[in-house]
This record gives structure tokens, C-alpha cells and sequence, in this order.
């Protein structure tokens, strides 16, 4: 056996290169970087020739494109709010999360020990004689209107998402109670001034003047003993202040001097000294005795509370009242305490309200905030779906939407809506149409000529597909051609040598049928109309009628078109509004009236889409005429040969609601001057979460929440028909309201989007890509893409021994190559290729083990050793 030392020497510099590149490198392994945290970020590229090989190549970078996308999720990736450095709870749980217009105590009524163990921590109060009185505490969170919201709280700002604080303290945001084990006699000398308490992690000592249904407590400030005649200098808050004791004249009276201030206090009470400086007395000794000194036991810089029974909490020497604030003494007879509760708000209707970021701290005992941390995902989240819904301001109507078939990269404008009669001064009247002016059918089982778009639905994919040729039946090759509109696709339905032809096939796993009239001599009125579903076949609808399909979006949502439809009694139909698949394409029957009512107007509801018809005989045929949104008769998204069609969008079930709401945008007629347009009207949902506000900062703008946690924005600028935008959420939008302490940190949660599409193109076509993370499938012989990376000078194919020469890759070899893309150095092209086209699907194979793909990769298989 020879040995080539030149190739081995070789081989070990690029491995000792290899590390160090891996050194300052991110490490990545397939699929990354094309697919990462289930978002799509690449592409394959491959030979655009047919030479030798290219439909290997071929199949190789079909089978990677497919392996890549299946592993792309639709949904999006979520981080939890967490907090670091001190106690804290969410007020939501693993069970129940709090959701938009939930009530804050929807998941926690109470916290305890068990949730906030600092915090909330029990303890014990002693009397002078050693008598221990343990005591717990707790928060009790309100519902009711202390909630989750979308508002302006009544003040002149732009809407927001909000947590309600509420400001009266007899409708709370929480109340914090201690509780004794037994009652306290808290006017007895030997508690007074003596026994002391800790609320929220703040000391308290019970001071005179309380009784059953009132409590004065002092706080902690700097404590002083200070013996007659001394002075002692006391720092408090950064702050020298000097004390002096005059005198005691009994053991509850004496004068003290505070920063050249002198007064006469007693013990158990608190004075007000220069600059609000509060001081408790907390103990007198008098000397009765000579050669003995008397002395006082003090609070610097104390805290004062005023606790009575059913009125606000008052504090300092003054008694300023605190307001939002509520106190709850419950005393026996005498001067026994069992519990005593602090309830507060906000102080004012002023700023009753938290924004996504902000925090409520207790103002009485200071101990604890309420942090509004996150909503996810919060309203600009990228995970979220925009659908728009505007005009090009003269005779069209458009949707702006991304269809669940063809993720990001599937975002599509559509005109849904004409002015036909195309008369600048006369009534509108709108169709649903394309911009090319053909029609949209939405009804299955209708005849389309060429050109025309049909809407089908079977697998709850929902395709919009425009005919774009009708066999003539006349030769055994023929076919009807239709065009599936989002993702480019053709799909042939064979018709063969019949005048009036049938044929079905299978679309996205579910079965269509396709029947096509060409008799007419005249082809530009041949037809084809297209059915599905149970006991469906050719030319025959099967157990139900599709009214309307239903378009699933990229987030799970549906987008559907709304027009005048005639319906025909006793006939099962599928129409939006049923959420589960099952139950939709099962349908329900259509009872338009009883033989006792007269023609009018009826409804038909479908889980939480009402219909209104107008009934056109009686037990026999209606027109859908819009949606209402209160189970009345007179719909408010009204569609009609007049406004013209609408747009539905379905949203997902909630836990609370097992069909989903909707939001509803109705055309409308835009005037501008005396020519009639297609506007957009104002949305509407059978959701009362959702009330469009009017923006402070642009009034042209107003904006609403649903329940889900669907974004909907108006927008009437001048020079504009008007705009609807949806921003939909992939999953229904959470809150993370906490109780925390003051010292805890928090990270709020976060979502971000997933989905997307792998591409395959050909390397004339690289530019198309060239912003995403390139996977490059055969060699620098027939990719030029290859060649690029294999030899940046190269102006010819790279072949045979000059490939082996620049790649080490000899006969029955294939390489995995990592470098930055010659087409945007901030992405990586990964190429992959071998000798011959059997190697690169054999090197195709090695990446799917989850080969490395770090920048700097370079490795060479099989592996030749001695």
C-alpha cells in the first residue's frame, strides 16, 4: 500500500484550521441554519442545466427541501416571565392562564405563605409579660372589574392593553390581611409600645390609641436610647439629626428636642418635628431615684399608620388620609384585635391603570408590587398575522393575507371586490370579482369559465384556484387546467375524448372533482365546476353544500368571503362560524321558516355567525344578506349587490367558547365628490370584548382587542376608501400579571414566529435567495453556485481532476462544505456534492445525521485511511 503524505499533510491542516474556526464560531448542526427554533431561514440551490446527473441532483434537493419544511412549525416559539432576586407569584397557573378581559383572580383568589414565603411569611407578636400572639397573613386578589382590558381608562390617550387598578378602596386591586391566632388586647400597657408586628416584610409597633376598630402602628425607623441631658446624632435616610431628652415627668411623659425643635410627648404616640421628621416614643423610663438617669426608648424617622374601621388609612402626625385606601378592624368587645385589612386602588381615576411594563407598589406598607409583565405576544409581535383588508382607492376592493399553505413566503394581495358598472357618478355596485374582473365563486358546485377564481375547502386548507383552460374533449391528451392562486401550483384534471367530461384528483390529501361542459361552440362560455366532500362525486355536490369556504391562514385562522347567496330550505350547508373540522364539513340544515310565517327576514346561526336572510319565499328559498352580531334579524356586516361582498375571519376556539369568534369587515360606499368607490366599512364582531377607540395621537385611527387577542385597526385617513388591519395570534393571547417584592426582577415572556418556506431554485435564480442561508446540491461541474464556492475565480465548470484538485474529493467521494455565502457573508452556504450524482445523494444522506454545518466545515467521505 502507498501512502500519500502530501494528502494526509493536507488533511491535517484542514483539521487543525477546522478548530480553530470552531474556536470563534457558533457551533450548528442540520438542520441549522436552514431551519432554527421551527422557523424556515433557507433555501436549495440546484443545477438549472441538463447535463448528466441533474435529475438526480434533482431528486436529492427535493428530498432535502422536503425533509427541511417538515420540520418548519406553523405555530411559534414562547418564552415564560420568570423573576430572580425575592418573592414572587403569577396570578395565573399551568391550568388557567389570564387572557384578554379576564378577571384578575380568575386562576388565584388568595396568596399565602406557600406563594410569597418572605413576604407573606408567619410570625408572632409578644407583650411585655412574654405572651406570644402568632399571626398569618394573606392577599386577596379582586375580580370583578380589576381585570385585564383594552381601553383608554377614560383619559385622553391612545387605547393600550390594560390592567384595570380600579381607585376606591371599597372596589380594590387586592386586600392584604393579618390575622391573629387569638385576640389582642392592643390598649393594654404591656402591648402598647411593646409589641410589634411585620406586615409585608415591614416591622410595625402597636402604638396608643388603639382599640377594637382602631390601630396605630409606628414603623420601623432608626431607633435612639437617649438618657437625660444627652444628645445623640442619629443618621436616617442619609441624614444627621441631633436629639436631646430634656426630661421625663413620669413614665409616659417627658419633653425631647429634635433638630433644635422641643416638645412635650407621651409614650406610644408619634410627633412631627422640622421637615415632616416623624418620631415615636416608644418608651419612657423615669428615674425616682438618685444617681439614677431617665431615659427614652425612640423611632426616628417612623412611619405612622391610622387604621380604623371602614375609612380610608391615614398616616404621619397629621392624619393625612391616603386615598384609594380602605381599612377593616375586626375587634371584639373592649379593645381585642383579630384581624385587620388593607384594601387600596390607585389614588384616582388619573392613572388607575398598568401598561404591559409597569408596576403597582403598595402604597401603604410598601412591601409588595403588582407588575403587569408581559402579554404574549404582545401586539407588534412578529409571531403575529397581519391580514389587510383596503382598496386601490377607484374601483377595487383588496385582502393582503399569508395562507397556511404557503407560510411566510406566501403573502398574497388580492382584489376580492369591482365596481362593475364602472359609472363614475352613478350607484355603486360591487361584486365579488377579481381585478382582472372575473368572477369569484364561493359557492360550491358553481360553473366558472376561464379565468373565473373558485374557492374549494375539503381538508380545511382552502384553495382559491383560477381556471385557466377547459378541455374540448376532442383529443385523448385533453385536460382542464386549474391554477391554485397562493402557491402557483397547476393542477391538470384529465378529460380525454368526452364532450362533456369528468374527472377527480387528489389535492393536499383531499379529493376534488372537476366536471367541464365544452359543448358551446362558442369556448368562451365552456364551464367547469368543481365539488368535494362526502358522497361527492362529478357534476354532484355530496351530503352538504360548501357556502363560502373557508381559507386557513398562516396562524390557524380562516378568511372567508361573504356575498348574497341564495339558500334553499331544508338543504344542509357548510358554512363559517363551525369550528372543529368534523362539524363543519358535516354541515346542518337550513330552516329558513315554518309554513306559518310570513316572507321577511330570518336567520341561521353557525356556531357564533348569525345569519341574516332574507327569506324570498316562504319554506323555500332566502339570500344571505350579512351577519348580525346580536342574534337579531338586521345584520350590521351587511353584503348585498349595492356595498358588495365582505370579509369573514374566523378565529380560533377559546376555552370559554368551542366555535371561535369572528371579526366581520363589510364594504361600503366611499364618495369623493360625485363619484362613488368601494370603501372599507367599520368591523364588527358578536365579541362585546371588541370596541374600536379612537386614537389620541391620530383620530383618523381607532383600534379594539377581541377576547383571543386579535389586534383590529380602522384607519379613515384622508386621501384613503378606508383600511381594516387584523393582527392575529398564533396561540390567544396570555397575560403575566404578578405579585412580587419590590427587590425581585423580572424577565417577561416573549413569542416569536416560527413557519416559513424551504425554496429549491435553480443557481440562475440564486439572487431570488440570496438573503437566506444557502444548501447547494451537486458540484461545481453543473451548479454554478458550486463553482462559486469551490473557486471564487472560476469563469468555466469545475470538473473531473480539477474538481479533485480543489476539493480533495476523489472517485466515490462526496464533500460537506460550510462556508460564509458568497452572496451575503452575514449567511452560510453549506455545499453539498460528491464525484458523481450517486456521491451527492449519498453526501445529501450524511447531512440528515445531523451533520455539522458550523461556518468552516469542510469534511471529506468516505474517509480515507491506511
Amino acid at each position: 500500500m502507498k501512502f500519500n503524505f502530501r494528502k494526509i499533510a493536507s488533511v491535517l491542516a484542514s483539521v487543525v484550521m477546522l478548530g480553530s474556526t470552531l474556536g470563534i464560531a457558533a457551533a450548528a448542526n442540520y438542520p441549522a441554519p436552514f431551519v432554527v427554533g421551527g422557523a424556515a431561514d433557507g433555501a436549495v440551490v440546484v443545477t438549472s442545466g441538463s447535463q448528466v446527473g441533474a435529475v438526480s441532483d434533482w431528486d436529492a434537493a427535493v428530498s432535502t427541501q422536503t425533509a427541511l419544511q417538515a420540520l418548519v412549525s406553523v405555530g411559534t416559539s414562547t418564552t415564560t416571565t420568570t423573576t430572580t432576586g425575592g418573592d414572587s407569584v403569577n396570578l395565573a397557573t399551568s391550568s388557567q392562564k389570564l387572557y384578554m378581559n379576564s378577571a384578575l383572580n380568575a386562576a388565584r383568589t388568595i396568596l399565602t405563605k406557600d406563594h410569597m414565603p418572605n413576604i407573606l411569611a408567619d410570625g408572632s407578636a409578644y407583650d411585655n409579660s412574654g405572651t406570644e400572639y402568632k399571626y398569618t397573613q394573606t392577599i386577596t386578589v379582586i375580580g370583578g372589574n380589576r381585570k385585564v382590558t383594552f381601553s383608554k381608562s377614560g383619559e385622553s390617550m391612545d387605547p393600550g392593553l390594560l390592567v384595570d387598578t380600579g381607585y376606591q378602596g371599597t372596589t380594590p386591586l387586592y386586600n392584604y390581611t393579618l390575622t391573629f391566632s387569638k385576640t389582642l388586647n392592643v390598649s393594654d400597657s404591656s402591648v402598647v409600645g411593646t409589641a410589634t408586628i411585620k406586615m409585608l416584610g415591614s416591622e410595625f409597633t402597636i402604638g396608643a390609641n388603639s382599640d377594637a376598630d382602631t390601630l396605630y402602628l409606628y414603623g420601623s425607623g432608626a431607633g435612639a436610647s437617649v438618657n437625660e441631658g444627652e444628645t445623640k446624632t442619629v443618621k436616617v435616610a442619609d441624614k444627621d439629626h441631633t436629639v436631646l431628652l430634656v426630661g421625663t415627668s413620669s413614665t409616659t411623659s417627658a419633653t425631647i428636642e429634635v433638630d433644635g425643635v422641643r416638645k412635650t410627648v407621651s409614650k406610644g404616640s408619634s410627633y412631627k418635628f422640622a421637615g415632616d421628621f416623624q418620631v415615636y416614643v416608644k418608651d419612657l423610663f423615669h428615674a425616682t431615684k438618685t444617681g439614677t438617669l431617665s431615659s427614652a426608648d425612640l423611632l426616628l424617622g417612623a412611619k405612622t399608620l391610622h387604621l380604623e374601621n371602614n375609612q380610608a388609612v391615614k398616616y404621619g402626625a397629621d392624619d393625612t388620609t391616603i386615598l384609594g385606601t380602605a381599612a377593616l378592624v375586626s375587634g371584639t368587645s373592649g379593645s381585642g384585635i383579630n384581624s385587620v385589612t388593607i384594601a387600596q386602588a390607585a389614588e384616582s381615576a388619573t392613572g388607575d391603570y398598568l401598561t404591559v411594563g409597569q408596576s403597582f407598589t403598595d402604597r401603604v406598607l410598601g412591601g409588595v408590587q403588582v407588575e403587569f409583565a408581559a402579554a404574549t405576544p404582545d401586539m407588534n409581535s412578529t409571531a403575529r398575522d397581519t391580514i389587510l383588508v383596503d382598496t386601490d382607492n377607484s374601483v377595487a376592493a383588496r385582502v393582503k393575507f399569508t395562507s397556511y399553505l404557503a407560510g411566510t413566503a406566501g403573502e398574497k394581495q388580492l382584489a376580492f371586490a369591482r365596481d362593475r358598472d364602472l359609472i363614475a357618478n352613478g350607484a355603486l355596485l360591487a361584486q365579488l370579482a377579481t381585478d382582472a374582473n372575473y368572477t369569484i365563486w364561493n359557492i360550491e358546485g358553481a360553473n366558472a369559465k376561464v379565468g373565473d377564481w373558485i374557492i374549494a375547502n375539503d381538508n380545511d386548507e382552502g384553495r382559491i384556484f383560477q381556471v385557466i383552460s377547459i378541455g374540448a374533449g376532442t383529443s385523448t391528451n385533453d385536460y382542464t387546467r386549474l391554477r391554485d392562486v397562493i402557491t402557483g401550483t397547476d393542477y391538470d384534471f384529465a378529460t380525454g375524448t368526452r364532450n362533456a367530461t369528468l374527472s377527480a384528483r387528489t389535492i393536499g390529501g383531499a379529493e376534488y372533482n372537476a366536471a367541464t361542459d365544452p359543448s358551446n361552440t362558442d369556448s368562451s362560455k365552456w364551464v367547469v365546476n368543481l365539488t368535494w366532500g362526502a358522497v361527492s362525486s362529478t357534476a354532484v355536490t355530496g351530503t352538504q353544500i360548501t357556502v363560502f369556504p373557508r381559507i386557513k391562514l398562516k396562524n390557524g385562522e380562516w378568511l372567508s368571503f361573504i356575498s348574497p347567496v341564495t339558500l334553499t330550505n331544508g338543504t344542509v350547508y357548510s358554512l363559517p362560524g363551525l369550528y372543529d373540522l368534523t362539524t363543519y364539513k358535516a354541515g346542518q340544515t337550513v330552516l329558513i321558516r315554518n309554513d306559518t310565517e310570513a316572507i321577511g327576514e330570518s336567520s341561521t346561526k353557525f356556531g357564533n355567525v348569525n345569519y341574516t336572510l332574507n327569506v324570498l319565499s316562504t319554506n323555500s328559498t332566502a339570500t344571505i344578506e350579512g351577519i348580525n352580531t346580536d342574534n337579531a334579524l338586521w345584520a350590521e356586516c351587511i353584503v348585498n349587490a349595492t356595498y358588495g361582498p365582505a370579509v369573514l375571519i374566523q378565529e380560533e376556539k377559546t376555552l370559554s367558547d368551542t366555535n371561535g369568534n369572528y371579526v366581520c369587515i363589510p364594504l361600503t360606499i366611499y364618495t369623493s365628490g360625485s363619484t362613488n368607490m368601494p370603501g372599507v366599512g367599520t368591523p364588527v364582531s358578536a365579541d362585546t370584548v371588541l370596541s374600536l377607540q379612537t386614537m389620541q395621537t391620530n383620530t383618523y385611527k381607532s383600534k379594539g382587542v377581541t377576547t383571543y387577542g386579535t389586534l383590529v385597526e380602522r384607519d379613515v385617513s384622508t386621501g384613503t376608501n378606508y383600511a381594516v388591519s387584523v393582527s392575529y395570534p398564533d396561540e390567544q393571547m396570555y397575560v403575566d400579571v404578578l405579585f412580587k417584592s419590590p427587590s425581585a426582577v423580572t424577565v417577561a415572556g416573549s413569542a416569536s414566529a416560527g413557519g416559513g418556506t424551504i425554496k429549491v431554485v435553480k443557481d440562475a435564480d440564486v439572487d431570488s435567495v440570496k438573503d437566506k442561508n444557502l444548501l447547494v446540491v451537486g458540484g461545481s461541474c453543473v451548479n454554478t453556485v458550486a463553482r462559486k464556492i469551490v473557486d471564487a475565480n472560476a469563469t468555466a465548470p469545475v470538473c473531473g481532476a480539477a474538481w479533485t484538485a480543489k476539493t480533495n474529493v476523489g472517485v466515490g467521494q462526496y464533500l460537506i462544505k460550510a462556508v460564509a455565502s458568497p452572496y451575503n457573508s452575514a449567511k452560510v452556504a453549506v455545499l453539498v456534492a460528491g464525484y458523481e450524482a450517486a456521491d451527492t445523494k449519498n453526501a445529501v444522506a450524511k447531512l440528515k445525521e445531523n451533520h455539522a454545518t458550523t461556518l468552516g466545515t469542510s469534511n471529506v467521505y468516505p474517509v480515507v485511511t491506511a
